[in-house]
């Protein structure tokens, strides 16, 4: 069983450990088992609460399996996840805050992290992440987007660009035309479009 409060700004960081105690101390024995919980966005979050959430979740009997990779994409984490972790949110390893942290798919940063040597496993406020793939991006290799986003050189080249001014889009805003490289397309700066007013038409040749 998952529970899930992401966004949950009025529910207090005590609250929720109040409510796991309560469930798992009062389960029945064929009850349902708490085995996830999604607490991203709440306010107050310490490492100590973190420490015994996880603990308690452990004891509540349930299996629990080694968490897959979290990768990042398009700025979205769905609530309901599709991995095995018992909480959403975890230490940085960066600035030690309670955030959700993201993993690298750079292949030689994998490898890093198995040989626990990786230093780019962090939250998005200390890793600045390619909005397409999620690989990290440092300082001499990334591109922009016309919507403000980065993009690893290897997405920039692969995306459909603005006519105009070059800058491509990323998925979430031309997904529909990452599929055909010959699209072609006025980003909003360039189709002259002020705040407030409808997105702009796309143009295929």
């Amino acid at each position: 069983m998952q529970l899930c409060l992401p966004g949950c700004t009025r529910v207090s960081a005590d609250a929720v450990v109040a409510m796991v105690k309560e469930h798992i101390e009062g389960k029945s024995v064929n009850g349902p088992c708490l085995n996830q919980l999604r607490i991203r966005g709440l306010y107050g979050v310490t490492k100590e609460h973190v420490e015994q959430l996880h603990s308690m979740l452990l004891t509540a009997d349930c299996e629990v399996r080694k968490p897959k990779p979290r990768y990042y994409r398009y700025g979205h984490y769905p609530a309901h996840c599709e991995d095995d972790r018992l909480i959403d949110v975890e230490v940085c390893p960066k600035c030690a805050n309670i955030r959700v942290v993201y993993d690298c798919t750079r292949d030689r940063c994998q490898l890093k992290q198995a040989l626990k040597l990786q230093q780019c496993r962090g939250c998005t406020f200390c890793i600045a992440r390619c909005e397409e793939c999620g690989t990290c991006i440092d300082d001499t290799e990334y591109e922009e987007t016309f919507c403000m986003d980065l993009l690893c050189s290897a997405c920039w080249l692969r995306l459909p660009k603005c006519i105009e001014c070059n800058r491509p889009g990323c998925g979430k805003h031309v997904d529909h035309f990452i599929g055909s490289p010959d699209t072609i397309f006025l980003c909003a700066d360039c189709h002259g479009s002020s705040p407030g007013e409808a997105a702009p038409e796309f143009y295929a040749p």
